[in-house]
């Protein structure tokens, strides 16, 4: 019997265009191909690649509400890794895709806690959402010395607020309905000339401005911002 393996493949952030050629490899090796979709049982990752699946393989996914508490998110984590083990065992390469790069912020990270630690494993990085955005904006995310730093802006803005006085470039993401209290905070720095939003990157509703052309009104929840603290 062939040795299984499970796959955990970056799909970029949403577009068919940046999914990379080891992460296509991949998809075309896996028996099987899977994803965690919403509630409604859409998956961003899987339209991203969709033009890349080879013929007839089979797809499924794993109903998961984002919403939800973190014991139904954890059971759907305990489910994906119960089905690779099963796979695996089979002796069969399956893929599970998840959008952007599977280890920053994403659910594949979530996966990997929940497998076997002895379950063999081959992670393929993908493209994630700061990366295009700075491409976007032609904004250098770092040079020499400059330090850059990440954050999701549910976090305390007070360690948000540290990180903006510690770093050169900060990337915020999840900012959906908390840009206006960054918008407020920013514009206090003033930084909403050195800061830019970042939306639905790579899907129809993108857009890419400078914050100071903006409302400060909700965004989507798929939004970041890149600030530049220092000229």
């Amino acid at each position: 019997m062939s040795r299984g393996l499970l796959h955990l493949v970056g799909t970029g952030p949403g577009g068919p265009d940046h999914l990379t050629l080891g992460g296509r490899a991949a998809l075309v090796r896996a028996r099987e191909i899977w994803a965690i979709a919403g509630a409604d049982g859409r998956s961003r990752a899987l339209e991203a690649v969709r033009a890349h699946l080879p013929p007839g393989v089979p797809l499924r996914t794993f109903p998961l509400a984002m919403r939800g508490d973190d014991g139904t998110k954890e059971a759907v984590y305990a489910a994906v890794a119960r089905a690779a083990g099963e796979a695996v065992a089979a002796g069969h390469e399956v893929a599970l895709l998840c959008l952007g790069d599977p280890l920053l912020y994403g659910t594949a990270s979530r996966v990997l806690a929940a497998l076997d630690p002895a379950l063999p494993v081959r992670v393929h990085p993908g493209i994630s959402s700061l990366q295009l955005a700075a491409a976007r904006v032609l904004l250098p995310l770092a040079a020499g010395e400059e330090l850059l730093a990440l954050a999701p802006a549910t976090a305390d803005p007070a360690r948000i607020e540290a990180l903006l006085d510690a770093v050169d470039v900060l990337v915020l993401l999840k900012v959906g309905s908390r840009l206006p209290d960054w918008h407020r905070r920013l514009a206090a720095r003033g930084l909403l000339t050195r800061s830019w939003l970042a939306r639905e990157l790579d899907g129809p509703g993108e857009t890419v401005a400078r914050l100071d052309c903006l409302a400060p009104a909700p965004q989507p929840y798929m939004s970041l911002l890149l600030i530049r603290t220092r000229p």
